[in-house]
């Protein structure tokens, strides 16, 4: 499951900043800045959740996996509702 979360989250929170930093004349320096912070649950509990089921026991990697769901779910629904707002500018 971590597999197929992180890149579909990586990808629409790039995709959300990107579209955000475009519409702006600094877009360039704009984006890493707007990106890493919100990456890093994702990479954090990527990591986590691999090492968990790999090392420890499977079952402790699920509120790591919990979290990269959640980010994926604010990300998604986010750009959801920023789309007219974003396609508009």
């Amino acid at each position: 499951i971590n597999w197929l979360i992180k890149p579909f989250t990586m990808a629409a929170l790039g995709v959300l900043f990107g579209a955000v930093s475009a519409a702006e004349s600094t877009g360039a320096t704009l984006l890493p800045l707007l990106l890493f912070p919100a990456l890093t649950p994702v990479m954090l509990g990527g990591t986590q959740s691999l090492e968990r089921a790999l090392h420890d026991s499977p079952e402790d990697a699920w509120p790591w996996i919990r979290l990269l769901a959640l980010v994926a779910v604010i990300a998604v629904s986010g750009g959801a509702l920023a789309y007219e707002w974003l396609v508009e500018r």
